[in-house]
């Protein structure tokens, strides 16, 4: 004899669901700057310019901290050292310093950043 299932139950099971792959997408796409960084990858690299068309190294990180309300993020990347903390184990959206430009660390040992040599934003 088949089993029936009560609406209330099946719509509580459909909402816990919607919810839960939510949650996990916004933790997988790292939301916020990360997700802003990230929904960059393949915009020409520019110098100097901060997007939404074209970034340089240090646009795309400051394009990516505006979007979450940091209005005064350096132009300078050596000025991101003074700026922010210097942490041994970056998380998610911190901010990685090279000699030559920034970059967002976005996990996994890797950063997402807009790159002369390559000609575009790139991970």
């Amino acid at each position: 004899m088949p089993r029936r299932l009560s609406p209330i139950m099946l719509l509580s099971t459909i909402i816990v669901l919607v919810l839960s792959l939510g949650l996990f997408a916004g933790a997988q796409g790292g939301g916020g700057a990360v997700g802003t960084a990230l929904g960059q990858v393949g915009k020409p690299y520019a110098f100097g310019t901060d997007g939404p068309g074209t970034f340089s190294c240090t646009g795309l990180v400051r394009f990516a901290l505006r979007s979450i309300g940091i209005m005064d993020a350096p132009w300078d990347h050596y000025a991101y050292l003074s700026a922010y903390p210097n942490v041994s184990k970056p998380e998610p959206g911190d901010v990685v310093v090279y000699p030559d430009g920034a970059a967002m660390y976005i996990g996994n040992d890797q950063v997402v950043m807009a790159n002369h040599a390559d000609g575009a934003v790139g991970t």
